[in-house]
């Protein structure tokens, strides 16, 4: 071969490499990321990555308090970046640690192919039964696959096609029972 096609055949290989890199930065990882965000990361890192948290209902930039829900073991503090669908847990308000990722995006899908939009039984065709399985509110269930790290908060009390994940939370594995009731 000439080396003109050699360097040509090596451009190709680093375009697809990046293309799938650029793929990569819409996965959800259980138990370690979810796009670009990592369990690794701080409140902080966050705020450089995507800019001044928001909120919905309240001013820019403050904490939501996730009050108690019948499933929770403790409240926890939501930061909130609204303009990249984020949401991150906190034990404490000031806490800079991250015990869990929340995104409401349906650009993000695991290795599977499960996120947002996806059934209940699309979720317990990929993963099997949850280690647990608890109800935040009336409407909806988390489906906790605690040995993986990540949630899927779904619709009950309709018709299985429309059992749909609302959120997918991505939590270190073996943690659940840190946060959630069962």
């Amino acid at each position: 071969m000439h080396w003109p096609v050699l360097g040509f055949l090596g451009l190709l290989a680093l375009a697809s490499d990046a293309g799938a890199q650029a793929n990569d930065d819409k996965r959800i990882v259980p138990g370690q990321r979810i796009g670009p965000w990592t369990l690794e990361m701080t409140v902080a890192d966050l705020n450089r990555i995507n800019g001044p948290k928001q909120a919905i209902g309240i001013r820019p930039g403050e904490l939501e308090f996730l009050p108690a829900q019948q499933d929770l073991v403790k409240p926890l503090w939501i930061h909130r970046w609204d303009h990249v669908r984020l949401r991150v847990l906190t034990v404490e308000r000031g806490d800079q640690n991250i015990v869990g990722l929340t995104i409401f995006s349906d650009a993000y899908k695991t290795v599977e192919g499960i996120g947002i939009g996806s059934t209940r039984e699309q979720v317990i065709a990929a993963y099997g039964q949850p280690s647990a399985m608890t109800a935040p509110n009336a409407e909806q269930d988390h489906l906790i696959y605690d040995r993986l790290g990540i949630t899927f908060r779904v619709l009950r009390n309709r018709p299985p096609a429309d059992q749909k994940a609302a959120l997918v939370n991505v939590f270190k594995a073996g943690t659940a029972r840190e946060r959630w009731k069962y």
